[in-house]
């Protein structure tokens, strides 16, 4: 390419604002060219527009289905395994289907791709309408277990979490995004640190808060009003990336059925405690077995601070179900507008009894 008198894009690195910056400076013909010749690298860059980056990741996603395809897999891919190459085949089947499922999808109901890898469990990061735009901008991490596969539930779920905000909103317009933007744990009795520890949480951090900032960085006109929600281990997450680096940068955080937030107390968040929104059933198993013991002190408690939002599901999965109190509290807080709140109760243990009993 450098004999044909074309540079690779020289992208400022790990910084959204810069990187907003670059793409303005550019000519049409630059973006063009760029978009057109490293659309992978285009497509992951925080910063850049949506509809840019939506581009450009359906081109590298489309470029990798027909080399795999085709059998070309090892110009992509060199030295991968068969076995590893196949698992990428299905990933990117599983991500283009479901993208093409929503090409006729209404207003406000477009799916943006703005990141993937369909190496191993896949990660994929999706917006349901335009955050670029919208008024309020929902972010949600996603928990243990969670991988391509899931992507349909994960849609399914910011498209009623993005409904019960539009309820609340006055008419302001509402972005949901879908953030599996990290390598999220497996549920396996063989290797408890993996969604016992704080590894995956503490790996992820920085990439969640370079994704906020991004959000922020490539928004038009007044800032969205922001608000990053974490379900089960993604909520570890959220805390991980919330007392990390130089702030999380979200307006709210939200968390449901959350095991812990790998910190004591919601001021350790580097925000507003009145910011911090705890939610979780009374027969949610992962609170009432597993909260307050590797992963952090139980948000729910009073000691944690922050405030508790009505819940009346049941379960670890019932926060999203519909015309339920604990869809449309996340849906107000997403809106920027007032939950209907709960006393926090119970006593936190001291930090030194956080330990899993016979580990």
């Amino acid at each position: 390419m450098k004999a044909l008198g074309w540079e690779p894009p020289q992208i400022p690195e790990d910084d959204p604002k810069a990187a907003a910056e670059w793409w303005k400076a550019l000519s049409p013909e630059e973006r063009q060219t760029y978009a057109t010749l490293c659309p992978k690298e285009i497509g992951a860059t925080d910063g850049l527009p949506t509809d840019v980056r939506d581009d450009a990741n359906r081109t590298a996603l489309a470029q990798e289905l027909n080399l795999i395809q085709e059998g070309n897999w090892d110009e992509g891919f060199p030295g991968e395994s068969d076995e590893t190459v196949n698992r990428r085949l299905n990933n990117a089947l599983l991500l283009n289907e479901r993208l093409n499922a929503a090409d006729s999808a209404p207003k406000g109901k477009e799916l943006y791709l703005l990141g993937y890898d369909s190496k191993d469990d896949g990660r994929a990061i999706i917006a349901m309408g335009n955050p670029d735009t919208a008024a309020h901008t929902g972010i949600l991490g996603p928990g243990t277990n969670t991988t391509m596969e899931s992507v349909p539930g994960q849609l399914e779920r910011i498209g009623k979490l993005q409904g019960a905000a539009e309820d609340r909103s006055d008419g302001e317009s509402v972005a949901m995004i879908t953030w599996l933007g990290y390598d999220a744990p497996e549920a396996s009795t063989t290797d408890f640190n993996s969604v016992g520890g704080t590894g995956r949480a503490e790996d992820a951090a920085p990439d969640l808060r370079q994704f906020v900032a991004g959000t922020q960085a490539s928004h038009d006109g007044s800032p969205s009003h922001t608000t990053v929600l974490g379900h089960s281990y993604g909520s570890t997450v959220v805390g991980a990336a919330a007392a990390g680096g130089s702030r999380l940068g979200a307006d709210d955080v939200v968390v449901v059925g959350s095991p812990g937030m790998t910190v004591d107390e919601a001021e350790d968040l580097q925000m507003d405690p009145e910011h911090v929104w705890v939610g979780g059933a009374e027969d949610d198993p992962i609170i009432n077995h597993f909260s307050d013991y590797t992963l952090g002190r139980d948000p729910m408690l009073g000691g944690f601070g922050g405030n508790n939002f009505e819940v009346d599901t049941h379960g670890h999965s019932g926060y999203w179900d519909k015309g339920s109190e604990s869809l449309d509290n996340q849906g107000a807080i997403i809106a920027g507008r007032q939950p209907t709140e709960v006393p926090k109760e119970g006593v936190d243990l001291p930090p030194e009894a956080n330990i899993v009993p016979g580990l």
